[in-house]
């Protein structure tokens, strides 16, 4: 499980880590954020001000998710009984679980790996992943020779001043489910929308429309996205939006 979930297996890893008291990473690990802004955190009246926002079904299925894990990785930790991995000798608890996974999905990034370049893992990287969002283009690279990381600033930085990064091309929606924050000014922002074609139309007028947006490549259901732009509308939402809403002769002149 843990070999496609490499994510799940960077938590462990860290949370193992942190139970470790002669960890070498102990001094990293003892600077991370004792709690997070993350959905996963969110009492049920906080999730409650989601209401009418796409956010809140993925909030919910992000707790769903972790909490589905944490059950499944405690039956196996309990099977196993080695007691050299401090995950069972300490204990494996839920809300270190949430800690350790709110930690990774906030800070993980991709870098190549040491024994195939043309492949990538996950890893935490220290000190660099404290620094905060700020928006721009990607100035950070990875020296696969030296394994280092390496970031360039796009303009002088000042004693005292703090160093801050572009994390990418992200929508507030994005930013918020797994880094905790929103950037009103995001000019990359966009709305997405779930939408599909209705279950209580006839028969005749759906198998026509699922015909249509077939030939178009447009999904019979699924999101869309509206973006914060001078036309907001991309493309594929207005045809879907035109099917959706076509009467009988409309579909018939359009060949579906």
């Amino acid at each position: 499980m843990l070999q496609v979930m490499p994510n799940v297996a960077l938590a462990l890893h860290l949370l193992n880590e942190r139970y470790n008291p002669k960890s070498f990473w102990k001094p990293y690990i003892d600077i991370l954020p004792a709690t997070f802004s993350l959905p996963l955190w969110f009492d049920r009246s906080q999730l409650e001000l989601l209401t009418g926002s796409p956010c809140l079904s993925d909030s919910l299925q992000h707790v769903r998710s972790v909490g589905k894990l944490y059950s499944h990785l405690h039956k196996l930790l309990r099977a196993h009984g080695d007691t050299s991995i401090y995950l069972y000798s300490v204990g494996f608890y839920y809300d270190d679980f949430v800690w350790a996974v709110s930690a990774v999905m906030s800070r993980q990034n991709e870098i190549p790996h040491e024994r195939d370049e043309t492949q990538s893992k996950l890893a935490l990287i220290p000190l660099w992943d404290m620094c905060n969002h700020w928006p721009g283009s990607i100035s950070t690279d990875f020296d696969a020779e030296l394994r280092t990381c390496d970031c360039f600033s796009p303009s002088a930085v000042r004693t005292g001043k703090e160093l801050r990064i572009f994390y990418g091309a992200r929508s507030n929606a994005e930013l918020f489910l797994h880094q905790g924050f929103v950037y009103p000014p995001n000019t990359g922002d966009t709305l997405r929308i779930k939408l599909g074609l209705s279950s209580g139309e006839d028969s005749v007028t759906k198998s026509m429309k699922s015909r249509l947006l077939t030939k178009l490549d447009i999904p019979l259901s699924g999101v869309f996205h509206v973006l914060a732009a001078e036309d907001p509308f991309t493309p594929q939402l207005k045809a879907f939006v035109r099917v959706f809403t076509a009467k009988s002769e409309d579909l018939q002149r359009y060949g579906a």
